[in-house]
Formats: structure tokens, sequence, C-alpha cells
């Protein structure tokens, strides 16, 4: 009797929904993909369901086999927060930005 699979890593390297729509564009067979690919077609169809999670070197050779950039096949990110708003620091509005032609008085007045 088999183990059960343990979950997949959360999250995912990759966008299960991206690579199943470009393996669909491609016109590939998921046994074709595998082969190309070098990996058992098992593995491809678990990558493309999500219960399987796609390394940086596997998603790699999906977008090569693929012909697509691996950027399409990579899970989008949450844009971090900057690192001035974790600290507290309040944002500079432009009205407030010193105009650079306020620098040479700006020194003249700090200097002795």
């Amino acid at each position: 009797m088999a183990t059960p699979r343990s979950k997949p890593k959360e999250p995912l390297d990759h966008e299960p929904s991206a690579v199943a729509y470009a393996l669909d564009c491609s016109g590939l067979t998921k046994a074709q993909l595998a082969e190309m690919c070098g990996v058992a077609p098992s593995l491809i169809t678990e990558i493309v369901k999500g219960t399987r999670n796609a390394n940086p070197a596997m998603i790699g050779k999906l977008a090569a086999a693929l012909n697509c950039p691996r950027v399409v096949l990579e899970r989008k990110r949450e844009p971090e927060a900057a690192p001035s708003a974790a600290l507290g620091v309040p944002k500079v509005r432009d009205e407030e930005r010193a105009d650079t032609t306020d620098l040479p008085r700006l020194r003249r007045v700090g200097s002795p």
C-alpha cells in the first residue's frame, strides 16, 4: 500500500493554472512535456493540479519546453511593504521635497 503524499510546500513556487494554460496553448500532451523535461508524466500531472511544487529548476525546464517566459509560470508574489513603512517613517509628499535649485543655498546655511 502506498504511503500518502505529504502536502506540497505552501505557497507553491509556480501557478498551477498558468502551467495548465501554457500546456494547453503549446499543443503538447502531459506525456510529451514530461519527456521534454526529463521527468515522469505523473509529476507533470501533480504540478498542473497543484499537489506538487515545481522548484525553480523545474520551472525553468517547463518554461523552455512550453516556449514561454518563466515569469508566466511563477507564483505571483504580493509586494512587500517598504522598509520605511515598517519603521514608522512618514512618507514625504512631493511638495515637501527640496528643489534642486535650493541646494547651493542650503549648503551655505550649514557651512561655517
